[in-house]
């Protein structure tokens, strides 16, 4: 298995190393669970999520499956500042390239925090 990082542009937060050949993404999320699970359900329509344990997810569509692995919260400091910080891991079942970026566009566009 080899690493290979990558980012996906415009988005502060959603850092991301692919594993190219387990369909397998890491990713560190500015977020708390709560947030993160708040935006969920319309970044992944249609497809459905299921909680398998307190923090790993199902997200089943068709023949395809996405398993959405949460670590546990954490914060980062930067100055005065605390953010939340939660890793994620995205594993892929039975997606072609297409299907895969096309969910992670997606997931990206939903979870997409605005500057101002």
């Amino acid at each position: 298995m080899t690493d290979i990082p990558t980012t996906l542009s415009g988005d502060e937060g959603l850092k991301q190393d692919l594993v190219n050949d387990q369909m397998t993404y890491r990713a560190e999320m500015g977020f708390t669970h709560q947030e993160l699970l708040k935006g969920l359900p319309n970044a992944v329509v249609p497809y459905t999520i299921s909680r398998k344990n307190r923090l790993t997810y199902l997200i089943k569509g068709e023949d395809r499956v996405v398993t959405l692995h949460l670590s546990p919260e954490r914060t980062r400091k930067i100055a005065a500042i605390t953010l939340p910080v939660v890793d994620i891991v995205i594993e892929f079942e039975n997606f072609n390239k297409m299907q895969h970026q096309d969910f992670l566009d997606r997931l990206r566009k939903y979870l997409h925090r605005g500057g101002g």
